[in-house]
Protein backbone atom coordinates (compact mmCIF):
# COMPACT_ATOMS: atom_id res chain seq x y z
CA UNK A 1 0.00 0.00 0.00
CA UNK A 2 2.81 2.41 0.81
CA UNK A 3 4.46 2.23 -2.65
CA UNK A 4 1.09 3.10 -4.22
CA UNK A 5 0.81 6.21 -2.04
CA UNK A 6 4.35 7.28 -2.91
CA UNK A 7 3.66 6.77 -6.61
CA UNK A 8 0.45 8.80 -6.32
CA UNK A 9 2.27 11.60 -4.49
CA UNK A 10 4.99 11.69 -7.15
CA UNK A 11 2.34 11.80 -9.88
CA UNK A 12 0.54 14.69 -8.16
CA UNK A 13 3.81 16.63 -7.85
CA UNK A 14 4.61 16.06 -11.54
CA UNK A 15 1.14 17.27 -12.58
CA UNK A 16 1.44 20.39 -10.41
CA UNK A 17 4.85 21.19 -11.88
CA UNK A 18 3.54 20.71 -15.43
CA UNK A 19 0.65 23.09 -14.72
CA UNK A 20 2.87 25.76 -13.14
CA UNK A 21 5.77 25.46 -15.59
CA UNK A 22 4.40 27.72 -18.37
CA UNK A 23 3.98 30.63 -15.94
CA UNK A 24 7.75 30.59 -15.50
CA UNK A 25 8.08 31.52 -19.17
CA UNK A 26 5.78 34.56 -19.13
CA UNK A 27 7.72 37.83 -19.40
CA UNK A 28 6.83 40.11 -16.47
CA UNK A 29 6.21 43.06 -18.78
CA UNK A 30 3.20 41.22 -20.26
CA UNK A 31 1.35 41.94 -16.99
CA UNK A 32 1.79 45.68 -17.60
CA UNK A 33 -0.63 45.64 -20.55
CA UNK A 34 -4.06 46.78 -19.38
CA UNK A 35 -7.35 47.68 -21.06
CA UNK A 36 -7.62 51.35 -22.12
CA UNK A 37 -3.92 51.64 -23.05
CA UNK A 38 -3.13 52.71 -26.59
CA UNK A 39 -1.43 50.46 -29.13
CA UNK A 40 1.50 52.90 -29.12
CA UNK A 41 1.87 52.41 -25.35
CA UNK A 42 1.74 48.62 -25.78
CA UNK A 43 4.54 48.83 -28.35
CA UNK A 44 6.56 51.03 -25.99
CA UNK A 45 6.33 48.29 -23.34
CA UNK A 46 6.62 45.16 -25.50
CA UNK A 47 8.22 46.27 -28.75
CA UNK A 48 6.94 45.22 -32.18
CA UNK A 49 4.54 42.25 -32.17
CA UNK A 50 5.55 38.83 -33.43
CA UNK A 51 2.17 38.60 -35.17
CA UNK A 52 0.58 41.85 -36.40
CA UNK A 53 -3.05 41.24 -37.31
CA UNK A 54 -4.21 44.72 -36.28
CA UNK A 55 -5.47 45.83 -39.70
CA UNK A 56 -7.13 42.52 -40.62
CA UNK A 57 -8.44 41.24 -37.28
CA UNK A 58 -7.85 43.88 -34.61
CA UNK A 59 -5.18 42.17 -32.52
CA UNK A 60 -1.43 41.81 -32.08
CA UNK A 61 0.43 38.81 -30.70
CA UNK A 62 3.70 38.18 -28.90
CA UNK A 63 5.13 34.77 -28.16
CA UNK A 64 7.77 33.47 -25.83
CA UNK A 65 9.16 30.09 -26.87
CA UNK A 66 10.29 27.41 -24.50
CA UNK A 67 11.57 23.98 -25.40
CA UNK A 68 8.26 22.14 -25.86
CA UNK A 69 5.92 25.00 -26.72
CA UNK A 70 5.33 28.69 -26.34
CA UNK A 71 3.43 31.13 -24.20
CA UNK A 72 1.39 33.56 -26.29
CA UNK A 73 0.08 37.03 -25.46
CA UNK A 74 -2.81 38.22 -27.62
CA UNK A 75 -3.75 41.89 -27.28
CA UNK A 76 -7.17 42.65 -28.75
CA UNK A 77 -8.12 46.24 -29.51
CA UNK A 78 -11.56 47.85 -29.37
CA UNK A 79 -13.42 47.89 -32.68
CA UNK A 80 -12.19 50.64 -35.00
CA UNK A 81 -9.65 51.96 -32.51
CA UNK A 82 -6.17 51.35 -31.18
CA UNK A 83 -7.27 51.09 -27.53
CA UNK A 84 -6.67 47.78 -25.74
CA UNK A 85 -9.95 45.98 -25.09
CA UNK A 86 -8.54 42.78 -23.55
CA UNK A 87 -5.49 40.57 -23.25
CA UNK A 88 -5.24 36.81 -23.33
CA UNK A 89 -2.23 34.69 -22.31
CA UNK A 90 -2.19 31.06 -23.40
CA UNK A 91 0.27 28.21 -23.57
CA UNK A 92 0.70 26.20 -26.77
CA UNK A 93 2.31 22.80 -26.25
CA UNK A 94 4.30 20.85 -28.78
CA UNK A 95 6.52 21.71 -31.70
CA UNK A 96 3.87 22.73 -34.24
CA UNK A 97 3.94 26.28 -32.85
CA UNK A 98 7.57 26.67 -33.92
CA UNK A 99 6.58 25.92 -37.52
CA UNK A 100 3.78 28.52 -37.40
CA UNK A 101 6.13 31.17 -35.97
CA UNK A 102 8.78 30.37 -38.60
CA UNK A 103 6.23 30.57 -41.45
CA UNK A 104 4.80 33.85 -40.10
CA UNK A 105 8.27 35.42 -39.84
CA UNK A 106 9.13 34.27 -43.36
CA UNK A 107 5.92 35.75 -44.86
CA UNK A 108 5.91 39.10 -43.03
Amino acid sequence: MRPALIALAVLVVIVLIAVALPTMFVPKRWAEIQPSQTRQRVFAILGQPDADYFTAKGFDGWHNHFYIGATVLKVTYARDSDIVAKTDIRTCWGFSYQKWAHDYDKNH
